[in-house]
């Protein structure tokens, strides 16, 4: 009996030190599972998604406004938040926010079979126009997303498509996704990763 009651003890202790290091790396950042990403869905009852084991698959639904990740805390400081995304449609709006109540900023990369634009915006006031990376469905990009002392940086695929001054405040960050109302936007996101 004492063997058991051990055995059982044990296996409560390794749990709670399992979730302690779970709580400890989320808390800090690192690299996200799909099931956590799951749970930063804004509305997620407005969106069809699947948690993989290595990727999470996002749609938005008829009627939805597209698809939001909220990162569930603020940023302070210096940043580096990657990801790898697949646009599953042929076009689509990608928004990737960061700020905090006065302070917004906004990438907004509006991709389609024919064209890419990017644009940056700091309080809905644009600042920046240019032409972007080609965006293709069904195929794998990289994002990078960087804040290194007052410069942000946002790359694709390892090239550098924008570099701004921007405040050092802290900041929540939110991707988001749409698609057109006979064509809504679907994703799949892999190895979300945070070092801050």
């Amino acid at each position: 009996m004492k063997k058991y009651l051990v055995l059982g003890l044990a296996v409560v202790l390794l749990g709670v030190m399992g979730a302690r290091v779970w709580y400890v790396r989320s808390a800090c950042g690192g690299r996200a599972a799909p099931a956590e990403l799951a749970q930063w869905l804004e509305n997620p009852d407005m969106n069809v998604f699947e948690i993989g084991d290595k990727s999470f698959y996002v749609q938005e639904a008829i009627g939805s406004q597209g698809i939001t990740l909220a990162y569930p805390k603020p940023l302070k400081g210096d940043f580096r938040l990657k990801f790898d995304l697949m646009s599953l449609t042929s076009e689509a709006e990608i928004r990737l926010r960061f700020g905090k109540e006065n302070g917004v900023y906004e990438t907004e990369m509006k991709f389609s079979a024919k064209t890419s634009k990017l644009k940056f915006y700091k309080n809905k006031t644009l600042v920046l126009e240019k032409d972007a990376a080609q965006i293709q469905p069904d195929v794998f990009y990289n994002f990078l997303l960087r804040r290194e002392g007052r410069f942000f940086s946002f790359a694709v695929d390892n090239q550098e498509v924008l570099r701004a001054e921007t405040d050092d405040l802290p900041v929540a960050v939110r991707l988001s996704v749409t698609g057109f109302p006979d064509n809504p936007a679907a994703v799949e996101i892999m190895d979300w990763d945070l070092q801050n």
